[in-house]
């Protein structure tokens, strides 16, 4: 249920958040690692639904005469995701590990046990192809998919709407001005990319540029607000490995 929830948010966010202005063609782009952490505003928020589910367990195991286990204990330094964006300058290198919270399924021997557990997603991008990887709960990859790509449908979005200055755990960002279009009640109420001079900007292989702060609002009534904020930045660096040999 969680997992599906995550999942709408995204494609809604996808469609709700495009770019006004764009340049065809693959973005020219600097060496970079970026890591993000995405982390709920409120855990209390973030788990009322799953909460809901399981109390509703509960209840159900006491009239049936059976034992139940109280709701985990969420760590107070939980994260939704962790990801890394990573780029040679040519090639791209992305990789998510997501975290769910999650009960068990209902059966005769089940307690309404709730764990939390995590996927991964890894992908590269070169100039003609993609290759990406999943891995699952059990730690199980799958095989590697290798996708064409077309770098003539890349659209570049315009960064000169991020003209306000800020620093967050010792990186520089433009952030959206105040009255910025871009922010939208109850969808998006604010974001920064990554300051990285010289009139540079950090993006994806697709012209994208990379949200290192962000304040989502469009599943807040479900799982509360979700804040992405930037962990560590390496700005003309990026791990030679990761765009050679086994996709890792």
């Amino acid at each position: 249920m969680m997992n599906q929830a995550f999942q709408v948010r995204a494609a809604l966010a996808c469609l709700l958040l495009l770019p006004l202005t764009y340049a065809a063609g693959a973005p020219a782009t600097i060496a970079y690692t970026l890591t993000t952490v995405s982390r709920p505003a409120s855990l209390s928020d973030y788990t009322r639904m799953l909460r809901g589910v399981h109390a509703l367990c509960v209840e159900t195991q006491k009239l049936l005469g059976r034992p139940s286990v109280p709701f985990l204990t969420m760590p107070p330094d939980f994260v939704i995701d962790r990801t890394t964006y990573a780029s040679d300058g040519k090639a791209f290198y992305f990789r998510q590990k997501s975290y769910l919270v999650e009960m068990e399924e209902y059966t005769e021997a089940s307690q309404c046990r709730t764990m939390i557990t995590s996927t991964s997603t890894l992908a590269r991008t070169f100039a003609t192809y993609q290759e990406q990887v999943g891995i699952d709960r059990d730690g199980v990859a799958s095989p590697v998919q290798r996708v064409p790509v077309n770098p003539a449908s890349y659209r570049s979005r315009d960064a000169s709407e991020f003209t306000a200055p800020r620093t967050m755990r010792g990186i520089a960002l433009k952030c959206l001005a105040p009255g910025s279009t871009r922010r939208i009640p109850g969808v998006l109420a604010d974001e920064c990319i990554v300051d990285a001079g010289k009139g540079q900007d950090l993006r994806l292989e697709s012209g994208r540029l990379i949200s290192a702060y962000l304040v989502d609002e469009l599943l807040s009534s479900h799982s509360g607000v979700r804040i992405v904020e930037p962990e560590q930045l390496e700005l003309g660096k990026a791990n030679p490995a990761w765009f050679t040999g086994p996709l890792r």
